[in-house]
């Protein structure tokens, strides 16, 4: 609520607040670290989720937090680590999934990051995100095939998807 109404002192004591009450309550972590990351406090945003892994690591939101932290301050490597690490503790989790996958995309470990979408899909073909990023990866492989294969599952799901009708299009004209 407070933060709803830009009152960032009282939400920021409030969080605090919540996790001196239940220090093991993630959620108080998450939120309080993107306070402080809405208020440019990045090394405190980064402090938050720190001390959220050594009261409780096992939870992938924490690190997938972290991941994102990271990547929105060009720490790659630091990223990579805590993305891989909140996909490999909620492995079904298909946003810590895709997540991965395109930060793995961005450092050019394409065939690392359509194994786990393609995991991804076995498990959820109908994932629209999961979809478009298997396409549009295998586009970046020069694989036209497979790149078309899932462009059209995602029509078939979502008729209204435009980027991937103009994928198909793209990818018919180019055979």
């Amino acid at each position: 609520m407070a933060l709803s109404l830009r009152d960032y002192d009282q939400a920021e004591t409030a969080y605090k607040q919540a996790l001196i009450l239940e220090p093991s309550f993630v959620n108080g972590y998450i939120n309080l670290a993107d306070l402080y990351r809405l208020l440019r406090q990045n090394m405190e945003a980064e402090k938050i989720l720190q001390q959220a892994l050594l009261k409780t690591s096992e939870h992938g939101v924490i690190y997938h937090s972290l991941g994102l932290h990271y990547i929105r301050n060009g720490q790659t490597v630091n990223a990579l680590t805590a993305l891989k690490k909140s996909y490999q503790l909620q492995p079904t989790n298909n946003r810590y999934a895709y997540v991965y996958a395109v930060a793995l995309k961005e450092q050019n470990k394409i065939k690392e990051a359509l194994a786990i979408l393609k995991t991804v899909h076995d498990r959820n073909a109908a994932d629209i995100d999961i979809l478009f990023a298997l396409a549009s990866f295998y586009l970046i492989e020069n694989n036209t095939k497979s790149a078309l294969v899932y462009a059209q599952k995602l029509v078939d799901i979502n008729p209204q998807y435009g980027s991937a009708e103009q994928l198909i299009q793209q990818l018919q004209s180019g055979q």
